[in-house]
């Protein structure tokens, strides 16, 4: 069997390597020059060269952000297509630019053929091929919503499939534009010759070389245009980026999933695919044996009321038993107008003979209608020479995908991601709800008789359509479907089907393989019961309470069908062979695996962001020789099941605390990172911040930041003078009313008692704030007197003074309780309806806690989803106290200076003195101030990104994104707390100076530069933040 090659990525093709070469050229300032229109009066031409100017401005900040902009996961085959379409305009556009006299060098006018890791084109083909299996089985419902293929990073796809791909592979490419490829000959020509002459293009972006490339390279291009060609080509990379970006899913801004409740008194589902099972059943052979038949298990599809159903179904091959062949099929129900009664019976075994004989590539996929007694062939999707894919059928069976290892659990992260879990398992639950006792489940379901479509050679089985695997059932003539009487449900012969469906979720939870051989023996109570303890207890149970609460349903499924029974009103249809057992209606079964099962599992994959990269999507790598791990279980469970997630919580009310740590005064380097911290954030803000804030503009609206804390001392030394600082800082940029220059806008206490602190802590982190972000308005609100508090009220009030009377823009607390408060809780959950001003909701910061991995986890309010948790680091980006709690998986870990703080506070003897204190109290205002500056910029940017673009940056999605990609900074990849800092983001060249003020004001050059970094910005919150739809 051949080698198969990588499916292809838009950032291997051909188009794009060769726009990533020339990009960096067109980035740079090149002496572009402005030719008039003929007719224009010299007003006109004036007014066009300041056009010109202004649209060349544009034009180059869209060309820097372009790399931005590449998607991060594999593209469908039309929008891959559409992607290189428009790839190719722009490349003609670049084209047009370049003359035709750029010296040739040998293989300048074809691109040198891709890698062995990474081809361009070459899997094409079996791209269309593979993707035939997934599309045969129908359309999935909007629940659904994923791309089962190709929704993989190229990364991963590498390290998944590591083969070598060579140019003789005989894969057959797509007949499409991909292969029609236009030559760019200028383009091609100029990239070998910068290539041939060692102009990095990666130094370029670093702002070397750019004399030298522009000198040598300006020969070549033709500089001299009217804007319309201009804005032309403006218009083709706005194309080109809305492409991109509508086509690259990001992981982190997609709103939790919205999904429709299951239809459970659905009964078409059922009844039209016992239809389809009888018919099978009559149009194949019996000669040495029975037929059987796996059908996909898509309960999303089958929750579809939409007519037709299409049921993805193999047929073991002709003749029986042979089952290494699988011959697939789509089957849809059609309406009886549409199938004429008066045809011959078909012979599915001489259909699938003689269209298998059609091809020595692969195996066709037939299309045939159904309907009652009647099934013919589809003739509107035969296609004349059908398509084909690779050997691919259901033969991975779900236990070997557990003790491989992919599911995860003791033999590593798995390829399987909780999103992929969580949807598998709740297909298979409405599978199991709607093919209930029908002729599809003539067995209990296991892991071994429920198989993943898989592909194999001698070196690894791929596995594809992950969350839709397939159940084997025989067709033999025995079978219950031919009975006549309705199958007698009762709760001890339902009992088994849904037992064993408890077993399947906990191993899909779990990764393991259970020692289980049957639902009623000992072990399972044993085995289970421990497991499930386990899980409840484990960090990983707090998670899946729901997927919990389904397993146990399954267990509890009988007790409760008993009760349901033992109801009056259905007592007389008790069972008269068995006096213990009743009768149940199929209406009843199937509401009790709806209320116990099925929902809970709905509420466990509603967790999940609506996002496609939460999924693995529907191609993974399982080794050939999978290893297994086996581990004896003892101990006894209780039986009942719990009514409540059994975390224990203490019954003493929760205690709050201010995450704050004095440390040595002796640790100089400490002291010396923090300043050095400082002087870069003076910069930062000297550069970018002040030259947007407008002469006493009072139209001005600043940021407003509310603190709450331990109240403010408003006499304390370094408070009073950093005030005093900003008061003449807002007074040089023309503010001359005291109530305009004071930063500090209102106190409020909300305990019995003064707004004075007295702890000092609150006037700390006031200080930081004045220090670091000296532009917005603090307000403060007191919600404690002391270091530790248990009172919820102060802090429920507060938030609700802060975002519906203050309005503010940031809510930032440096205060954490290991028990979370569901008042303080339900008060920032409703803040986040609030709307500042400017029509924001509210962003709030808390600190993570200060206990390191004494209490392991971040606290509350930092725990909650609507707040952004602060870590503390030095001023180096260092993480070397012991204050932060541990790493945890799937959440964010921003940290900024908050170890190595000087402060100055009164002792007993009424005098001031300073000392040296750390905690994630201090990194949270600084967190803050990070955001605050941020807000500040995008404000007076706004009209430039564009109302719906600007909106979604400046929202908690929008930072984060911000902070993650942009501010972010790690001096290894595996440290687990990103440094946060503004210059990461604005990338700007530190100026030495001897003050930690720049003295004399930064001159042109420098102006000019960081007027083009802030473009630049401007271009990188276009490609990284993603605008939510209507």
């Amino acid at each position: 069997m051949p080698k198969l090659p990588f499916i292809p990525n838009l950032g291997d093709s051909e188009e794009w390597q060769l726009l990533m070469l020339i990009q960096p050229l067109f980035a740079l300032e090149l002496p572009w020059s402005f030719t008039p229109t003929k007719s224009s009066t010299d007003a006109e031409a004036a007014a066009e060269a300041a056009d010109f100017v202004s649209t060349i401005g544009l034009f180059k900040s869209d060309v820097r952000a372009l790399p931005g902009f590449l998607p991060e996961n594999f593209l469908s085959h039309t929008e891959f297509v559409n992607c290189r379409k428009a790839l190719r305009d722009l490349l003609a556009f670049f084209d047009g630019l370049v003359d035709s006299n750029v010296p040739a060098i040998d293989g300048a006018d074809e691109l040198p053929p891709p890698s062995e890791e990474a081809p361009s084109t070459w899997g094409a083909g079996w791209y269309q091929n593979v993707n035939d299996v997934i599309t045969w089985m129908g359309p999935k419902s909007k629940d659904a919503g994923l791309l089962t293929f190709l929704t993989r990073p190229f990364t991963a796809i590498a390290q998944i499939v590591t083969r070598k791909v060579e140019q003789t592979t005989g894969n057959t490419k797509v007949s499409d534009a991909a292969s029609e490829a236009p030559r760019y000959h200028n383009l091609n020509r100029l990239a070998a010759w910068v290539q041939h002459h060692n102009l990095d293009t990666e130094s370029w972006a670093q702002g070397h070389q750019h004399r030298e490339v522009i000198t040598k390279c300006q020969v070549f291009l033709t500089l001299k245009h009217p804007i319309m060609r201009i804005q032309n080509g403006g218009a083709m990379l706005r194309s080109v980026t809305h492409k991109l970006r509508s086509s690259s899913l990001r992981k982190s801004h997609s709103p939790k999933r919205q999904i429709a409740t299951t239809n459970w008194k659905h009964r078409k589902p059922r009844e039209l695919s016992h239809q389809l099972y009888c018919l099978l059943q009559k149009r194949t052979c019996q000669v040495n044996g029975a037929h059987k038949a796996k059908l996909q298990l898509d309960g999303f599809l089958l929750d579809n009321l939409k007519e037709p159903l299409r049921l993805g179904v193999f047929l073991s091959s002709c003749p029986p038993p042979c089952y290494k062949v699988w011959l697939p099929g789509q089957y849809s129900s059609a309406k009886e107008t549409l199938i004429d009664s008066d045809h011959d019976e078909l012979d599915l075994c001489r259909l699938f003979g003689q269209h298998h004989r059609h091809t020595d590539e692969g195996i066709p996929i037939l299309s045939l209608l159904f309907i009652e007694d009647y099934m013919i062939l589809d003739l509107d999707n035969i296609d004349s020479s059908p398509s084909v894919f690779q050997p691919a059928s259901p033969t991975m069976s779900l236990a070997s995908v557990v003790e491989s290892g992919l599911l995860g659990g003791p033999h590593g992260n798995g390829q399987f991601t909780d999103g992929d879990k969580a949807m598998l398992a709740l297909s298979l639950g409405r599978c199991l709800l709607h093919l209930f006792s029908g002729a599809w489940m003539q067995e209990v379901w296991t892991t071994e008789s429920i198989h993943f479509l898989c592909q194999s050679d001698e070196n690894e089985d791929r596995i594809f359509d992950i969350h839709h695997p397939f159940v084997t059932c025989s067709l033999a003539k025995v079978s219950r479907a031919d009975y006549a009487e309705p199958i007698r449900l009762t709760p001890t012969t339902c009992e088994p089907f849904v037992r064993n469906f408890a077993i399947i979720l906990l191993e899909i939870e779990t990764g393991k393989k259970l020692d289980i051989q049957d639902p009623y023996s000992p072990e399972f109570q044993t085995v289970m019961g421990d497991h499930l303890q386990r899980l409840w207890a484990s960090p990983r149970g707090a998670e899946v309470p729901s997927y919990i609460g389904a397993i146990l349903g399954c267990i509890d499924f009988a007790e409760a069908l008993q009760r349901v029974n033992e109801n009056p009103i259905t007592r007389f249809r008790r069972d008269k062979g068995n006096q213990a057992d009743y009768i149940c209606s199929l209406e009843d079964v199937r509401n009790i695996i709806h209320l116990r099962v099925v929902k809970k599992l709905e509420s466990h994959y509603a967790q999940f962001p609506d996002n496609i990269q939460v999924f693995a999507g529907g191609y993974l790598r399982s080794p050939r020789s999978p290893w297994t791990r086996t581990q004896t279980f003892s101990g006894l469970a209780n039986s009942k099941r719990p009514q409540h997630n059994p975390t224990v919580y203490s019954s003493k009310t929760p205690l709050y605390q201010f995450n704050s740590r004095d440390i040595s005064p002796t640790s100089t380097d400490l002291v010396g990172h923090t300043s050095a911290f400082s002087r870069d954030f003076e910069q930062f803000h000297r550069r970018f911040i002040r030259p947007i804030m407008r002469n006493g503009d009072k139209r001005i609206h600043r940021v407003k930041i509310v603190l709450l804390d331990t109240g403010i001392y408003k006499s304390q030394s370094d408070l009073h003078a950093l005030r005093q600082k900003v008061k003449k800082y807002r007074q040089r940029q023309g503010f001359e009313q005291d109530k305009d220059q004071d930063p500090i806008k209102e106190c409020k206490s909300f305990v019995q008692d003064q707004v004075k602190d007295k702890t000092g802590h609150g006037t700390h982190v006031a200080c930081l704030l004045l220090e670091f972000a000296p532009d917005a308005d603090i307000y403060i609100g007191k919600i404690s007197t002391t270091m530790e508090f248990a009172d919820h009220e102060p802090v429920k009030k507060a938030i609700e003074w802060a975002t519906e009377v203050v309005a503010a823009d940031i809510v930032t607390m440096s205060f954490g309780t290991t028990t979370p408060s569901r008042m303080v809780e339900e008060a920032i959950s409703t803040a986040q309806s609030r709307r500042t001003f400017q029509g924001h909701a509210p962003v709030f910061f808390a600190s993570a806690s200060n206990h390191g991995l004494r209490r392991p986890k971040r606290t509350f309010p930092g725990s909650d989803p609507n707040v952004i948790c602060g870590f503390a680091l030095d001023g180096n980006g260092g993480d070397n106290s012991s204050l932060n709690p541990e790493y945890e998986e799937g959440k964010d870990h921003f940290g900024t200076l908050g170890v190595g703080i000087s402060v100055m506070w009164e002792h007993q003897e009424g005098k001031e003195e300073t000392r040296l204190t750390s905690g994630t109290s201090y990194a949270t205002p600084v967190l803050a101030a990070i955001a605050a500056n941020y807000m500040t910029w995008l404000d007076m940017n706004a009209g430039k990104l564009g109302e719906p673009l600007y909106m979604a940056a400046r929202e908690k999605r929008g930072i984060e994104t911000v902070f993650r990609d942009l501010m972010s900074r790690k001096k290894r990849k595996a440290d687990e707390i990103s440094f946060i800092s503004p210059w990461k983001f604005f990338q700007f060249m530190h100026l030495e100076t001897k003050g930690s003020i720049l003295d004399p004001i930064l001159d042109s050059t420098v102006l000019k530069i960081d007027s083009q970094t802030a473009d630049d910005c401007l271009g990188s919150i276009r490609s990284k933040i993603v605008v939510p739809g209507p």
